[in-house]
């Protein structure tokens, strides 16, 4: 784009010191969702036959909307352990890659391994970082975009 060549996923670090040694978090951007596809189907609401054969889907239904929610904490919990995957030397012991239920269980892990709140809230957005979901650095730049965009329409033709 614009001359510039790509050579690989959006990464993000973060370090933090525990004991007064630096730990480092690495994460990088989630770009294949197949895995997660095949493991965990979307929901889909149960459909409904109305008098005169029309169908109707049920997005309202309780049991949807449960599994529907379900689905997106599997999902969040899956980018997050996939993109942590770039951390050299990281190991989880309840969060296993082939059990998505486990997904969700890395929170607990960081908490069990005596990492804080405010620790874990930047790793996490260290997570969004690398996966383009930082609002901040996304602002950032679609300012510096803009400010490229003006000084090109105010060149001289």
């Amino acid at each position: 784009m614009n001359g510039e060549s790509f050579t690989g996923p959006n990464e993000a670090l973060v370090v933090l010191i525990r004991n007064g040694n630096p730990v480092a978090f690495k994460a990088r951007a989630c770009l294949d969702f197949s895995r997660f596809n095949l493991l965990c189907p979307r929901p889909v609401p149960k459909t409904i036959v109305k008098v005169g054969g029309a169908k109707e889907l049920l997005y309202n239904d309780p049991k949807f909307l449960d599994a529907i929610d379900h689905y997106g904490k599997i999902k969040t919990a899956y980018v997050i352990v996939e993109s942590l995957k770039a951390t050299p030397g990281l190991e989880w012991e309840k969060v296993k890659d082939e059990n998505p239920t486990s997904w969700v269980e890395w929170r607990k892990e960081l908490e069990e391994a005596f990492f804080t709140d405010s620790e874990i809230q930047k790793i996490v957005s260290c997570v969004w970082e690398a996966n383009g979901i930082d609002d901040e650095k996304l602002e950032e730049a679609r300012k510096r975009f803009l400010a490229g965009q003006d000084q090109e329409s105010e060149k001289p033709t």
